[in-house]
């Protein structure tokens, strides 16, 4: 057949392919459509109907909800409710058969009787005073809004349909609960509607189906549990069962015997399916076929939302097609009409364009076999012209590809043969396809043992499982693939490799092998092991550095609980002889005015002040000795540091006034600064830090105190004095114990000890301390210390120094001293003598002072902590076992000034904790906050 034949054909036949499956389409879209069309308007009136059904229940539910919840039905009295009820049921007779008035235990009252007997509740025979009461509490309407109402919530509840117990009909119950003024559940409201009632709505909306979808269309409920309760067979609605006899059926509670069909049970899967979804109150179709008939319907179902029952209807697959077959005849016509236009044009058009595709069909076969090279003529500017063109075009862009391809080829040969790692192709299958020289060299194979295997068999065995198990994932585009692993060679050597590769994907996106390449990792590999055996090494010497430190730390921590233990026994042997010698100082100071000359009051005050001052050496040195051992127990609090830094500058008012100096705020604080220390330790280093100021001031000096918030959530307190300042010679010496800095040669008391324990302080509350001087102006000394995210509740203050004393009543008192060491007894007896109303008793053991406690019943006991026989703790603790001391006050009055003993000591129980030496105005003071 000649080329214009064939073209004529072949464009009679293309055309009419496209013709052919275009008309197709549509009419098998504009079939679908108007079958979707048609199927979605029965489903839309569907939903119509059954949220008009919703609307009539919800009208029903309200009015039942809003009748329980009148304050009349709160009493559940009825006597007084039933004659509302039924005068309400005679205005609504049309909608409520009649209404129950349901208790949690079950019984019930309802506007259609009841017994007398029993106050109205309905019985078996309400005639009978002692029959049998009837009961609901197996309904779900009174389980729900009653017993399993355990939230005290109102409950609006729509039951299944089901029989009366009282008047025998077929009826649905709205219940909803009723709640006292208090919100508890005193029972249930129910509104019966007669089930004929509702089955007339449900035939009148059969009929206007009917009338839309034909006389074959089928109309049915189901309830929430799956049971036809309206059904166009009536053998699967609802219906009653008798006996043998004809007689009716009752249950155990005088129930009517009801036979039940559910949707569920029915023989088609496909109709059980339906079901399942009504049940779940989901809307939709379905084309069921019928196993007995074997005609196709299609199923179309919507909830009823407020009571969730569902209803449905059956339409025949015909019904909803015959508009298809109209639309499907009138499409048909339209396409062979097209055809035969699509004939004639095909043979003009193949006239008109065939000549010149003949010439170029030729010019294309001998370029394909390598023979044309010369350039086609192009006369005139149409398609076929422009076809002619390109095609010149083609050969032109065919003949510079080819050439550039050589070219690739080449050069890729020369860059692969010459790569330093091997390079492979693999097929979409695995199979080698092309490797490289240094891939053969690395895997030990040869070029032609390689080509057209899998290059998975040269793998070490022991690796070649997970190899494959990566590379199946990889090609199947689940996981990259690098990977190390092993290649074991014909000669038994073992190669270890770094390989990785990635899909070869064409133009299209198709994947048509894989390309990879596989680096040599041997010497790695060694140099890994290597390693690993210098790591077993270092840590076999770490473990035994580690058991050494072990031992260190051992001998380290048994050093620093001996000198814990010498420093808790040297400050108390130190402090017990300093308290009968600053004791004793401070009585005859009480009385030196009277009975001493001026010489000897001068020399009195020589001693004391020579006692204070060996006092604070002793105490800053067990400090310093505490703090650098790591002894010292910090207290850290969140407390508001104003107060604190007030009691301080009024303790140190008087050591100011007496040097001339004047001790004051930069500016008053008006607001509290909430910070994270240890408030005891925290005035000690302040106290020491304005002391000094104070201390080593010029004479008619200032000291002023500041606030400075920082950043970094810290608060800085300010000590800025006019003293001679420090040189800058000397700046690094100033917290180094006992560097005084050459201030003995100006007869200033110190020991060089308060500032190197008030900076390991700060730093211990995770503060900072620093200064700032000039030599001839002053020092500017500031603490540093974190601020508390959020204020602790606010404590008492600190009391000021200045503060009036408290005194004792004048009503006798009587003291207990426990004290094993004369001396001191005979201080504290000489301190107390000067108040009359005190009646002072002492014991010199522990056992003897219990004993003297229990028959003279002291008012507060003075108790030494470390006594011969008993210590003071134990004492203590045998005081408060005993019931007629238990109550009375306990004071440690010891030479232990460790800070976990008066932690200790102040746990257990203690009113107070005063450490010897006795300073006389603190002990009086602590007393009468006692006995007072």
């Amino acid at each position: 057949m000649k080329f214009q034949a064939k073209f004529t054909l072949f464009t009679f036949l293309l055309s009419l392919t496209f013709i052919g499956v275009t008309m197709s389409f549509y009419i098998w879209h504009s079939s679908s459509q108007a079958k979707s069309v048609t199927i979605e308007k029965a489903q839309y009136l569907l939903i119509a109907k059954a949220e008009k059904l919703s609307g009539y229940f919800n009208g029903l539910i309200n009015r039942v909800a809003t009748y329980a919840s009148t304050p009349l039905l709160k009493t559940m009295e009825f006597e007084k409710i039933g004659p509302f009820l039924r005068a309400e049921r005679e205005h609504y007779k049309d909608d409520f058969e009649k209404f129950i008035l349901g208790l949690p235990n079950g019984h019930f009252y309802n506007t259609a009787g009841g017994n007398p007997a029993y106050k109205g509740l309905r019985s078996f025979d309400d005639k009978d005073p002692n029959a049998k009461l009837k009961t609901i509490a197996n309904r779900r309407y009174l389980q729900i809004t009653t017993n399993e109402n355990t939230k005290g919530e109102r409950v609006s509840y729509v039951s299944e349909p089901m029989v009366s117990y009282t008047t025998g009909v077929h009826q649905v119950v709205i219940a909803s609960s009723i709640l006292s003024e208090e919100g508890k559940v005193v029972g249930m409201l129910g509104g019966a509607i007669d089930w004929g009632r509702i089955e007339k709505r449900l035939n009148l909306i059969r009929d206007e189906f009917s009338s839309v979808f034909g006389m074959g269309t089928k109309f049915f409920l189901v309830s929430f549990a799956g049971e036809y309760w309206y059904h166009w067979d009536e053998k699967k609605a609802f219906s009653y069962k008798n006996d043998e006899n004809g007689q009716p059926l009752f249950n155990a509670i005088g129930e009517r015997v009801v036979i039940r069909n559910k949707i569920i049970n029915e023989s088609s899967p496909e109709l059980v399916e339906v079901g399942k979804r009504m049940i779940l109150g989901e809307k939709g179709s379905s084309l069921i076929r019928d196993p007995q008939s074997g005609s196709e319907s299609y199923y179309i179902f919507a909830p009823i939302d407020s009571t969730k029952y569902s209803i449905g209807m059956i339409v025949s697959k015909n019904a909803i097609l015959n508009p298809v077959k109209q639309l499907q005849g009138f499409l048909i016509l339209i396409t062979l009409a097209i055809t035969l236009l699509v004939m004639l044009v095909s043979v003009l058009f193949a006239r008109k364009f065939s000549e010149p595709i003949i010439t170029l069909s030729k010019a294309a076969q001998k370029m394909s076999k390598g023979a044309w090279k010369g350039v086609l003529e192009s006369n005139g500017k149409d398609e076929v012209a422009q076809l002619t063109q390109s095609f010149n075009l083609m050969l032109d862009s065919v003949n510079k590809r080819e050439k550039s391809l050589v070219e690739s080829q080449a050069l890729f040969k020369v860059l692969a043969e010459n790569a330093p790692v091997g390079i492979f192709r693999a097929d979409i299958n695995g199979l080698c396809a092309y490797v490289n020289d240094r891939w053969c060299k690395i895997v030990g194979l040869s070029f032609e043992d390689s080509i057209g295997k899998s290059w998975t068999l040269a793998i070490h065995p022991e690796d070649r499982e997970g190899v494959v198990k990566k590379w199946d994932n990889f090609s199947w585009g689940k996981e990259k693939f690098h990977l190390e692993f092993r290649f074991l060679k014909i000669d038994g050597s073992v190669s270890w490799v770094f390989g990785q590769a990635g899909p070869e994907i064409d133009p299209f996106g198709n994947i048509n092998g894989f390309i990879g390449t596989i680096t040599e990792i041997s010497a790695q590999k060694n140099l890994e092991k290597e390693l690993e055996a210098h790591r077993d090494e270092l840590k076999q010497l770490v473990d035994e550095k580690t058991k050494d430190l072990m031992v260190a730390k051992e001998s380290a921590e048994k050093s620093s609980q001996a000198k814990s233990e010498f420093l808790a026994r040297m400050s108390h042997e130190l402090r017990t002889p300093m308290n009968a010698i600053l004791g004793f100082t401070q009585l005859l100071e009480m009385n030196a005015h009277s009975k001493l000359s001026d010489a000897e009051n001068k020399n009195l005050g020589m001693v004391s002040s020579a006692g204070k001052h060996l006092l604070k050496l002793i105490n800053e040195v067990l400090d310093l000795s505490r703090v650098e051992s790591g002894d010292m127990d910090l207290s850290i609090e969140v407390v508001d540091m104003v107060p604190i830094v007030d009691n301080v500058i009024s303790l140190s008012k008087s050591h100011a006034d007496e040097k001339g100096i004047s001790l004051e705020y930069r500016e008053i604080p008006k607001e509290s600064y909430w910070v994270e220390i240890d408030p005891l330790r925290f005035k000690q280093a302040f106290l020491n830090l304005v002391s000094n100021a104070i201390k080593y001031n010029k004479p008619n000096g200032s000291v002023i105190i500041s606030y400075e918030k920082q950043e970094n959530r810290r608060m800085r307190l300010g000590i800025r004095d006019t003293g001679y300042g420090i040189a800058e010679d000397q700046k690094e010496k100033l917290f180094i114990p006992f560097e005084r800095l050459g201030v003995n040669e100006e007869n200033i008391e110190g020991t060089g000890i308060g500032l190197t324990i008030t900076k390991q302080l700060i730093e211990l509350m995770n503060g900072t301390i620093d200064f700032e001087s000039t030599v001839g102006e002053g020092s500017y000394f500031y603490i540093d210390v974190p601020v508390s995210k959020k204020a602790s509740l606010p404590t008492l203050a600190e009391e000021k120094a200045d503060s009036v004393q408290p005194f004792l009543s004048r009503n006798n008192k009587k003291i207990l001293y426990i004290e094993d060491i004369p001396a001191n007894v005979e201080l504290v007896r000489q301190i107390l003598s000067h108040r009359e109303e005190i009646n002072f008793l002492s014991a010199n053991t522990a056992l003897a002072g219990i004993e003297l406690a229990q028959s003279e019943t002291p008012n507060l006991i003075l108790m030494d902590i470390h006594m011969p026989g008993m210590d003071g703790i134990t004492a203590f603790k045998k005081l408060q076992a005993i019931k007629k001391t238990q109550n009375i006050p306990v004071i440690a009055l010891t030479a232990d000034a460790m800070d976990v003993d008066i932690k200790n000591a102040l746990n257990i129980g203690f009113k107070n904790y005063i450490t010897k030496p006795i300073d006389v105005d603190v002990f009086l003071k602590a007393i009468d906050e006692v006995v007072a």
